[in-house]
């Protein structure tokens, strides 16, 4: 059985794997890292990670498994386009090589999670880099801490009218209509500059957008099922 981490700087999600195949899943909070035990240790652990300052703490608790810590030189399927290749999120290079594997390439990645990442991977499997914006729940999260008067509110669902009757309201009809139509207008621009690109949605939020974004493929576990390749 092979265990697979993704440290994000939310939430850390992990998968078992056995034969190809996600057996379970689950997931804590990134903040609370420490509190990350295991009933019985895997023998193979593939990790991947974008917060630094914990890895040191989970290579020293699976000591003695076969730990991978994945860095772009595990890349191997796809070719990396840039100069600074240690820059890129490791995440970024995971889902695209798992893009490539499962759906093929042309590819347009977009991973709605903390940030909101667009992934570009042309046909000859070349990654060409992409874009960064704040994601739903960074936005969500400052949009009260950077106000006097927002409330911390939450979106799980989409929200029944576009204008919005209350603080509330108005806050969910942002972030849920204002980050569809941003997904919809840089997928529309990425889709003229490499055509024929499939668009494939994951991260936590993909399901919850999915019905009104411009995508072909929503896979929620695109980069659990990718860390599995390794």
């Amino acid at each position: 059985m092979k265990l697979c981490i993704d440290a994000g700087n939310t939430s850390i999600t992990y998968g078992f794997f056995a034969r190809g195949r996600l057996l379970k899943k689950n997931s804590l909070p990134t903040a609370r890292y420490r509190s990350f035990r295991l009933e019985k240790k895997p023998q193979k652990v593939i990790y991947a990670s974008v917060v630094p300052a914990i890895d040191a703490h989970f290579a020293k608790y699976f000591r003695g498994a076969e730990f991978t810590r994945l860095t772009y030189k595990h890349i191997k399927n796809i070719k990396i386009g840039l100069l600074n290749k240690t820059e890129i999120g490791i995440d970024r290079l995971v889902n695209a090589s798992g893009a490539a594997e499962f759906y093929g390439a042309p590819a347009i990645i977009i991973d709605l999670g903390t940030a909101t990442t667009f992934c570009v991977l042309d046909k000859n499997r070349i990654y060409r880099g992409g874009l960064i914006c704040p994601g739903v729940e960074l936005n969500r999260i400052v949009l009260h801490e950077k106000t006097a008067k927002l409330p911390l509110i939450e979106l799980k669902n989409k929200p029944a009218r576009l204008i919005g009757q209350s603080t509330a309201q108005a806050m969910r009809s942002g972030l849920y209509y204002g980050y569809t139509a941003l997904i919809n207008g840089v997928t529309a621009a990425l889709k003229k500059e490499i055509p024929g690109a499939q668009v494939i949605a994951t991260g936590g939020y993909a399901a919850l957008l999915s019905p009104d974004i411009n995508i072909d493929i929503c896979d929620q576990e695109l980069t659990l099922k990718s860390l599995d390749l390794f």
